[in-house]
């Protein structure tokens, strides 16, 4: 569309040049049409705005980023994706309150024995207009169907976002990166760990390196509380997943041999993180692999629970 209204001012200007025209009635035409162009990225972020102010129209919106963030500025790019995840933020809750409506999770759940968690997956087992519904206005609007403890929940998907990522500025791009790995597999479910400990220290720390490279961030506060759960799971585990046995008091195996590695790791920088985790595993190595009185004393001073 742009390259046919550069080239339709052009033509409209030596048209009126050939038929006559005074030099000025071509010089507007061109300037016109110039315009035109130039305001088409604020075009494109006002009609954004509009879809995405609503959630009768969230599922456009997101379709229309899709397909139009390319022709806006950078910084319109990043204000757009990050409008999105509020609205998507704020739309949650009553679509999960859909998913909670009567016959709906009966019939989730019985699809997703039958075909998994994937939405073609589910709406080919799905015959109920009701949850069909459900499902599609999910899937359109940008969200995942999740599931913990017998029940199934939308949430954010992330991995649409990656089609953003290449508009936005250095700061979302690293953040779309954080939550596209939470998207796509959660690290805790029904508070067992899910994930290899490797995984869950290079989380923490990639989280630590977003929030000392970009300190100004819109999103620091969401990686913030983020990289705190990350934390506490790195030194202790989980409720259901440990990092020491509750009979034994032994330090899992594969949690220090994960440790180790990524501390051998030189690609890895020394951040704060790492530095505390080298003295973690030097504290643990001392007491022959065991929780004892100085390992919790070193906890309670280095990673205090409430911290």
């Amino acid at each position: 569309m742009k390259i046919w209204k550069k080239t339709a001012g052009a033509v409209l200007a030596l048209t009126i040049a050939l038929q006559g025209g005074a030099a000025f009635q071509s010089a507007h035409a061109a300037a016109a049409a110039a315009s035109v162009t130039a305001q088409s990225p604020q075009s494109v972020y006002n009609e954004f705005e509009r879809l995405v102010k609503s959630p009768s129209t969230l599922g456009r919106a997101v379709s229309y980023l899709i397909n139009h963030i390319d022709e806006v500025t950078a910084y319109q790019a990043t204000v757009m994706t990050l409008h999105l995840e509020n609205a998507q933020k704020l739309y949650i809750n009553k679509l999960a309150e859909r998913f909670y409506a009567g016959k709906i999770q009966m019939n989730i759940d019985a699809a997703y024995r039958a075909k998994g968690g994937t939405y073609s997956g589910l709406l080919s087992a799905v015959k109920d207009s009701a949850t069909r519904k459900v499902l599609t206005d999910a899937r359109d609007t940008g969200f995942k169907v999740e599931t913990s403890e017998g029940m199934y929940y939308p949430e954010i998907n992330y991995a649409v976002y990656q089609s953003f990522k290449a508009y936005v500025t250095k700061d979302i791009q690293a953040y779309i990166t954080i939550m596209t790995a939470e998207s796509n597999k959660r690290a805790l479910n029904d508070a067992a760990i899910v994930v290899g400990w490797d995984e869950i220290a290079k989380r923490a720390l990639r989280q630590e390196a977003f929030l000392y490279s970009y300190p100004s961030s819109n999103r620091k506060a969401a990686v913030l509380n983020l990289y705190r759960n990350y934390k506490m799971t790195v030194f202790y585990g989980s409720n259901n997943t440990p990092l020491f046995d509750y009979d034994t008091l032994k330090f899992k195996a594969e949690a220090l041999t994960a440790y180790k590695a990524i501390l051998d790791d030189k690609n890895i920088p020394n951040t704060g993180l790492k530095q505390k985790l080298q003295l973690f595993v030097d504290v643990v190595e001392k007491n022959n692999g065991k929780r004892t009185a100085e390992v919790d004393g070193w906890l309670k001073e280095q990673v205090a629970v409430s911290s």
